[in-house]
């Protein structure tokens, strides 16, 4: 296991602590209990991560412990200049949205530069725990990351539809069915992209924007809404796809999978 390897493992830990074990970014207002459940969740996948590299002969502890620290100092700075801007309201621009992004880019030089400085070059793991990895990393970087980045970075565009804004009950949408569906979708979308299936793609989209097409036609700010959304769905799918993944020698980014279906693949979704 190469050192981009262990950083990729890095991140999935990150990213299963902050987006899918709290709701950090749901909650607005927190008490020390809730701080102290959000602190606990984001160190679980860590301790994981290095009981699991301790199992196999390899102390990573100080690097796990380097990660969470680093995390930390981060996110207080953040909640200091976030209340530092609610108390004067001084900041001329959106603190939220940018602080989202120096958050990410910080978090990602900083992983970096843990796993860079470390003395140890390679780490010698069975070929079927190094495998998953980058698979691994980019289904969760499309899943639930997705859609709150998505929620900060163009809340200023949201607009609900016509249906919830209604007193029937009978036309309301459920809670969170939204951030469902695109999950569905960018999984969807994405296991198409790998399989060459584009034409598919279309398709998913097609079914979604059916199921929206009275919003759509009625209320132009939900349509463009709605149109960033769809661009910013296969925008971020394609980023993670071409980063994290290893391009195979067919220009595949999964060649065995991509091989396994080429000799059917004008078949598949006639």
């Amino acid at each position: 296991m190469q050192k981009s390897s262990v950083f990729m493992v890095l991140c999935i830990g990150h990213i299963i602590g902050e987006y899918f074990l709290t709701n950090k970014y749901i909650v607005k207002k927190k008490d020390k209990k809730k701080i102290f459940c959000y602190c606990l969740a984001y160190i679980i996948p860590f301790i994981i991560i290095g009981m699991l590299f301790y199992i196999y002969g390899y102390n990573i502890g100080k690097i796990c412990l380097e990660c969470i620290c680093i995390h930390f100092i981060i996110e207080v700075i953040k909640r200091w200049i976030e209340n530092y801007d609610i108390r004067t309201n001084k900041l001329p621009i959106n603190v939220t949205n940018v602080i989202y992004v120096c958050s990410l880019i910080f978090h990602i030089l900083s992983f970096f530069l843990i796993i860079w400085k470390s003395s140890i070059l390679v780490y010698y793991f069975p070929e079927y725990i190094i495998k998953p990895i980058p698979y691994l990393l980019y289904f969760l970087c499309i899943a639930k990351p997705a859609n709150i980045t998505f929620k900060i970075l163009f809340s200023a565009y949201q607009v609900k539809p016509e249906s919830e804004q209604e007193d029937d009950n009978s036309t309301k949408t459920k809670n969170g069915a939204g951030a469902l569906v695109g999950i569905l979708e960018q999984f969807l979308c994405a296991v198409f992209i790998v399989l060459g299936q584009y034409s598919a793609v279309g398709l998913t989209m097609t079914a979604k924007s059916i199921a929206r097409y009275d919003q759509i036609t009625k209320n132009p700010a939900f349509a463009e809404y709605y149109l960033i959304g769809t661009l910013y769905s296969i925008l971020y799918m394609q980023i993670p796809l071409h980063r994290i993944t290893d391009s195979g020698s067919n220009g595949s980014v999964f060649p065995v999978v991509t091989e396994h279906f080429s000799a059917s693949s004008d078949h598949v979704f006639l």
